[in-house]
């Protein structure tokens, strides 16, 4: 099955928690190139080819580098034919950027952590009110966003502006449903 997330068409198979309880979830599949085509670098026409395969000079001769690899393990090949500057600043920049996408997962998978608490103590009080469909729900659309970017092999550098997007939505989704549980919770436990 499928699902559109910020006008990306992403393709999911389910799975579920085991250890802890029974919660359905999906699990994004490599979603580099759904990520590119939301980035600078597609909207500049660079191929993935440009800048994974870049074009290196072998006894003479300019060919294409048959070793498909991040292009920070071969800056000046890689980025420097269309870059300025530094690669050296070029590198910082592209590490500042899954810098920030790695601490937005980790965010994510906080809040993520605490609706899956919630929803835990839910089933254990036997709880079956509408709030927990909903945070079942929240579960779903806030893991996927997270699984999505944190599948991503380009840790948001690829689109990171994509990545921030769906993390903090992550978030938020996340954050909302487990409050409104909580609250639910409370009101259920007095009656």
């Amino acid at each position: 099955s499928s699902q559109r997330l910020g006008g990306v068409l992403h393709y999911h198979r389910p799975w579920s928690y085991k250890r802890r309880f029974r919660l359905p979830t999906n699990s994004a599949e490599e979603p580099n190139f759904e990520l590119h085509t939301q980035g600078v670098h597609a909207a500049n026409n660079t191929s993935c080819a440009d800048c994974h395969m870049p074009v290196i000079q072998d006894g003479g001769m300019h060919v294409t580098e048959h070793w498909i690899r991040s292009p920070l393990l071969q800056l000046e090949a890689a980025c420097m034919s269309c870059h300025d500057g530094s690669s050296e600043r070029l590198a910082e920049r592209s590490l500042r950027l899954q810098s920030n996408t790695l601490g937005l997962l980790a965010l994510t998978e906080s809040a993520l952590t605490a609706l899956m608490d919630a929803i835990q103590l839910a089933q254990k009080r036997a709880y079956t009110g509408a709030p927990l469909e909903a945070a079942l729900l929240a579960h779903r659309q806030a893991q996927l966003r997270w699984d999505f970017i944190d599948a991503d092999a380009s840790k948001g550098f690829h689109a990171s502006a994509e990545a921030i997007r769906m993390l903090i939505d992550a978030i938020a989704i996340a954050r909302e449903a487990a409050e409104q549980l909580h609250q639910a919770l409370g009101e259920h436990s007095t009656q």
